[in-house]
């Protein structure tokens, strides 16, 4: 039997609570590694339980095998965002995702190459906000070697985000409850992300960069954060996972 949708929910509140209080546990890295891969791994069976449904899962070329194994990532991704010095893994990891979520939303695309403008225009603002913020922070400035090597890494992956984001929004050239999901979806991944990005700019200003790259952008200070600290987490969190459901919807309603 299908997991209802609203059960994706779950994961949705559970995330926004611990991003909003996490700081009650900061200092221990495992219970956080736990709380924030839970939702994915909700996710993630949801993903079976749409793919036993329609089949997906079983056609290895169909659009439900490209989300699960999208999901995987993300999972993995998290994982190493919220563990000692798996920053690296964590960003490759979200980064074959979106190139998995851009291949799902080409299949989905009703008309050929409909997302073409879209993905040129998201790339372009995404590149000016990128180097906005590394000019007016020190990224630029002498850093250690391995910051240097970790930032076009960096800056790769936030290139595949507005391209998986244009992909999506390409759907809706035929409009439907999916495509719509997909769109929204996407650009919420978008926003997501460039809030992240903010946070880094906010850390880098506020202090000089250490021996090594921060592991996970959504790590909270080990002091008490501000209120507009809090909320922007929450919004993080909030986008993010809401971005990841309706990706989800999008294949179980395609």
């Amino acid at each position: 039997m299908t997991v209802p949708w609203w059960w994706l929910l779950i994961p949705f509140t559970i995330a926004c609570v611990y991003y909003v209080y996490s700081p009650m546990w900061s200092d221990k890295w495992k219970l956080r590694a736990s709380f924030k891969c839970l939702p994915m791994v909700i996710l993630v069976v949801w993903c079976v339980e749409v793919g036993r449904r329609d089949g997906g899962l079983v056609d290895p070329d169909g659009v439900g095998t490209y989300l699960f194994w999208g999901m995987v990532c993300s999972l993995v991704g998290d994982l190493g965002l919220a563990v000692p010095k798996g920053g690296a893994v964590g960003v490759l990891a979200f980064g074959a995702a979106q190139v998995l979520y851009i291949i799902m939303f080409e299949k989905m695309s009703t008309y050929q190459r409909p997302w073409v403008p879209v993905v040129a225009l998201l790339c372009l603002v995404q590149i000016f906000i990128f180097f906005m913020i590394a000019k007016y922070s020190n990224w630029f400035e002498p850093v250690p070697l391995k910051v240097r090597l970790f930032l076009p890494v960096v800056f790769l992956y936030f290139l595949l985000v507005p391209t998986m984001a244009g992909f999506a929004c390409g759907t809706f050239a035929s409009p439907s409850a999916s495509s719509a999901a997909a769109s929204v979806g996407g650009l919420l991944f978008l926003l997501s992300d460039n809030l992240i990005l903010l946070g880094a700019f906010l850390m880098f200003t506020k202090s000089p960069p250490k021996e090594s790259p921060p592991q996970d952008a959504n790590h909270l200070p080990q002091s008490s954060p501000s209120s507009s600290e809090k909320i922007r987490r929450a919004a993080v969190i909030s986008t993010y996972y809401a971005a990841q459901v309706l990706i989800g919807l999008s294949v179980a309603w395609y």
